[in-house]
């Protein structure tokens, strides 16, 4: 448009107002108007605002735009430049134009009329639905005082409204020509990214926004996606976690079972069956390390050595299950007898017993004796095959004095 009115522009200084070749400039008018798409119409004005040219074929009577901005613009400014003015409505078809207009002058200076080039605004709107923009975006041409020359989505009523207060105008085109902001547009109330530049040889700013929630819907998209993945991954680690508990678990509770099984086999293998006391083979084991117990502390050892009189008798006249329930009251007493812990009574063999008495001196350990001898006559089982007619024990005490 700045080019198709300089040139017409020359060709009027150069004729004069009044001397214009009017069936050549129509027709070049007409020519340019073809060619050029987004072009809607060309116009020469005289002063009084009477067209005196244009690219129609037919200049409609009556009609006069000495009211237009631009008109009175130009006839109060002697401002030579091009000038892009607010969208107005074309008085010969109707539609939405941006006007593109230039002084003209007399040879003297003065005010002549004006030459006017219009651009469709229906180009723009065309133009920018080319543009791969978000259903909730937008772009938008404005002149630098804010007024809306064009923008996507189109809608009339906006077309001629300002920008001059939204955020853009009057917080960042002051401190910088072009930039990015992220605002809530004053004309829908949408947020959006906002890019913005304000062009060098026009007095015209343009945005392009795309809304936040455009922006974000891949990031929700991805977000979405990733929050499933390590959901899915949590699940299973807890999944594997719960697995290996219940693995650790079962696996505590039988190493346990088998440390209780161990141990009762170990007691098993250290007791007597049948009268509960500990056997032979704890005897063997135990009475070596009380040895060297009372050596290293200079403690005295008793022990005490114990058989049922006349037992081979006794099981003769009543049969080997009074025997053995002989023997088990025996071992009872016994186990009564010996008071404390570090004691140790054994079935020695048969109706033999024994009592490991560690750290009892001789008086001690011959008390054990008497007490345990005692205890077996209090039973008062009968054998006749004894002399006293109940069951008795003979007794062999021995204390071990390091010392000696």
């Amino acid at each position: 448009m700045d080019t198709l009115i300089i040139g017409a522009a020359e060709r009027v200084r150069w004729d004069g107002v009044n001397n214009l070749q009017v069936d050549r400039l129509h027709h070049l008018f007409k020519q340019q108007v073809a060619v050029v798409p987004q072009l809607h119409g060309l116009f020469i004005y005289d002063k009084d605002g009477k067209w005196l040219v244009t690219d129609k074929d037919v200049i409609p009577k009556g009609i006069n735009n000495s009211d237009r901005d631009y008109f009175i613009y130009h006839r109060t400014h002697t401002d030579p430049g091009i000038r892009i003015n607010p969208v107005v409505k074309s008085r010969s078809t109707g539609d939405l134009i941006i006007p593109v207009s230039q002084r003209i002058n007399n040879p003297d200076g003065s005010f002549a009329g004006v030459l006017l080039a219009t651009l469709k605004v229906d180009y723009f709107v065309q133009f920018y639905s080319g543009f791969k923009v978000d259903p909730k975006g937008a772009i938008v041409v404005a002149l630098t005082d804010g007024t809306i020359l064009a923008r996507r989505p189109f809608k009339e009523s906006v077309i001629g409204t300002s920008l001059a207060k939204s955020v853009i105008f009057t917080d960042y085109l002051p401190h910088s020509r072009s930039g990015t902001a992220l605002i809530t547009a004053v004309v829908d109330k949408v947020e959006r990214m906002y890019s913005y530049k304000q062009l060098d040889r026009y007095p015209l700013v343009v945005e392009a926004g795309l809304s936040k929630e455009a922006i974000l819907a891949s990031w929700y998209s991805d977000a979405q996606r990733s929050v499933a993945v390590v959901a899915f991954i949590i699940a299973g680690t807890l999944a594997v976690g719960i697995t290996l508990l219940r693995q650790i678990r079962h696996s505590t509770r039988t190493e346990e079972e088998l440390r209780i099984a161990h141990v009762a086999l170990e007691k098993l293998a250290m007791q007597d069956s049948l009268t509960g006391l500990a056997n032979r083979r704890q005897l063997d084991a135990v009475l070596p390390a009380e040895i060297s117990r009372a050596r290293r502390n200079g403690i005295p050892l008793g022990i005490v050595m114990i058989d049922i009189d006349h037992f081979k008798r006794y099981n003769d006249l009543y049969g080997h299950l009074a025997g053995d329930a002989c023997i088990q009251a025996v071992a009872q007493a016994i186990r009564a007898s010996v008071k404390r812990a570090g004691d140790l009574a054994v079935r020695y063999g048969g109706e033999e017993m024994t009592v490991l008495l560690p750290g009892t001196d001789e008086l001690g350990t011959y008390q054990v004796a008497e007490r345990i001898s005692q205890a077996v006559r209090d039973l008062h089982i009968p054998h006749q095959g004894n002399e006293t007619g109940e069951v008795t024990i003979s007794a062999g005490v021995y204390t071990y004095l390091p010392s000696q």
